[in-house]
């Protein structure tokens, strides 16, 4: 729990640089980004490259 103003303020702020949306790495876009610095749409397509990928292998 936190204590007191301060340490609320942190947090916040912490959670606002978090959430500010930034460059794609991969497109370029500004949004918010994912994992490995992608925004959500690069995210799911790396995804489902990914899942053919995995697909070809088990076959």
């Amino acid at each position: 729990m936190l204590e007191c103003d301060t340490e609320i303020a942190k947090v916040n702020e912490i959670n606002l640089n978090f959430n500010a949306p930034k460059v794609c790495s991969e497109c370029g876009n500004v949004s918010i980004l994912f994992q490995n610095d992608l925004c959500k749409v690069c995210l799911s397509r790396s995804f489902k490259k990914l899942v053919k990928i995995i697909d070809s292998v088990r076959k």
